[in-house]
């Protein structure tokens, strides 16, 4: 109080955060992004929509799971534990997307080019270089790792 520097319990935690619907809501919403990563990557191996398109859609879609959460803590007035957490898992779910689109663009170059790269899977292997299941993206998101694969 003598300096004018007073922080109170209720500006880390009130008792407003447990009624923090909106922010509860938007994280349970954070998993239709990774879907939407999913979906791109399967148009982009199908040949359906072209490289280019698909880095595109990978760009918008990592910038919205960042932007939407900002958005909803603006909006909502949050206490700063709610808004932590929120942002925390988003960045998490950010990071994720990140490693998802390069190491599938990267799958796709190999594919297509068909070139022996260090490092790379042997000929013989370059047949399991398909589009990501489903599972895999599911356990990607579960696992404790920021580093997408094909297989775990």
């Amino acid at each position: 109080m003598k300096y004018g520097l007073l922080i109170r319990a209720g500006f880390w935690f009130n008792s407003t955060s447990l009624r923090d619907w909106p922010l509860l809501m938007c994280c349970l919403s954070l998993p239709a992004f990774p879907l939407g990563a999913f979906s791109v990557e399967q148009l982009a191996f199908r040949n359906v929509i072209t490289d280019a398109v698909a880095t595109c859609l990978h760009i918008i879609l990592t910038t919205a799971v960042i932007v939407y959460p900002v958005l909803v803590i603006l909006m909502c007035d949050s206490a700063v534990v709610s808004g932590f957490l929120l942002m925390f898992i988003a960045c998490i779910v950010w990071l994720k997307l990140v490693s998802f689109a390069h190491t599938n663009h990267d799958i796709r170059q190999l594919t297509i080019s068909g070139k022996k790269v260090d490092n790379a899977p042997s000929t013989d292997d370059m047949d399991s270089l398909q589009a990501p299941t489903l599972g895999s993206l599911v356990y990607f998101m579960m696992a404790p790792t920021l580093c997408y694969q094909v297989c775990f």
